[in-house]
């Protein structure tokens, strides 16, 4: 049992190095995050803005990539081994070597690491549309843009604009940008889906129904499940978390689960921002809170809880339960669930 729970964890720190998210406030506060013509003269550099991006951009109906920047990455040429990709030594310092083979062994079974899937930009930009208008259509958020235009104005520009980092992949909010992972992306591991829908819907005031949310879309919607639970079956591994024996794995991480982010616990959120068991733990506890509320509750009412500004009160206006009755239901739930439920 231990060895199992060990390899599990081994697994998932390997594949949990690529998503977050980053709310950044600061770009909120910025006046300059949107651009409202109010003369001829702006309307002109509209104009010539359009101009610009339709000879530097390839762009399609709901985003764009920079021509430079997308003939850099060279997605043809990108055939790696497993443990070239994994690049284990950064995610299981410490791990006994046989665990380490065994991870590598796993995991390698189970990705292609044989180039991104995309021959052209406009076949990527493709799947970005397909991935916007599924998205949208399955948290019930088609009108997406409105809340764009309402913080932004009606002339706010909203396409998503893609670019690459040797970071990990993150969404900016009131830019509209996202930045995939280069070597995630090259792999045809990118995390497209989950960081499409911090965009489709942002401003949650939880982080745990964010990252949730974005989580499950990645696994139900994606061409590649979530890289935090790389398709382990997500409540066995939740229970992982939650059994006598590990429940001291990452404190207070019960209480971080389906909170407003300012009440995540001060060690959970540090361990969010700076440890990778504990991200992963996080993003993987919040999934599984989020999956068992939308498939025990519907997506409806899991969206009016995202988005509400009083969580706690609209868990009981919409479920006519508190916040401990729902992750106790879950918790439950999640210790009883065997594999073919």
């Amino acid at each position: 049992m231990k060895k199992r729970y060990i390899m599990i964890i081994a697994s998932v720190l390997v594949m949990g190095g690529f998503a977050l998210i980053m709310t950044n406030s600061q770009l909120e506060n910025n006046p300059n995050t949107s651009t409202i013509s109010r003369s001829t003269k702006e309307t002109q550099s509209n104009i010539d803005k359009d101009n610009y991006f339709i000879k530097e951009y390839y762009t399609s109906k709901y985003a764009r990539v920079k021509k430079t920047t997308w003939d850099r990455i060279n997605v043809k040429d990108n055939e790696h081994s497993a443990e070239e990709f994994l690049n284990v030594e950064d995610y299981l310092d410490g791990v006994p070597e046989y665990i380490k083979k065994d991870v590598i062994k796993t995991i390698g079974d189970r990705i292609n690491v044989k180039g991104s899937g995309y021959d052209t930009a406009e076949e990527f930009l493709d799947e970005v549309d397909y991935y916007v208008e599924a998205i949208a259509k399955y948290i019930k958020r088609e009108n997406w843009k409105d809340i764009y235009k309402e913080r932004h104005g009606e002339n706010f520009d909203s396409v998503i604009t893609f670019s690459f980092t040797s970071k990990r992949s993150y969404a900016f909010y009131n830019t509209l940008e996202i930045h995939l992972n280069i070597r995630a992306f090259k792999t045809n591991l990118s995390v497209t889906p989950h960081e499409i829908t911090h965009l489709i819907a942002p401003y949650s005031s939880s982080l745990s129904l964010s990252e949730g949310l974005a989580c499950l879309i990645q696994d139900r919607l994606g061409k590649q499940p979530t890289l935090f639970h790389y398709r382990e079956s997500l409540f066995p591994l939740s229970k992982q978390f939650l059994e006598e024996e590990n429940k001291d794995f990452v404190e207070g991480m019960i209480e971080a689960i389906g909170v407003p982010t300012e009440d995540i616990p001060s060690n959970v959120m540090s361990g969010i921002n700076g440890d990778k068991t504990t991200r992963i733990a996080f993003y993987l506890m919040s999934q599984s809170y989020s999956t068992y509320l939308i498939d025990e509750y519907g997506i409806e009412k899991f969206m009016e809880v995202y988005y509400a500004e009083d969580l706690y009160a609209k868990y009981e206006e919409i479920y006519e339960k508190d916040i401990e009755e729902l992750r106790q239901q879950w918790i439950d739930y999640v210790m009883e669930y065997k594999a073919d439920n």
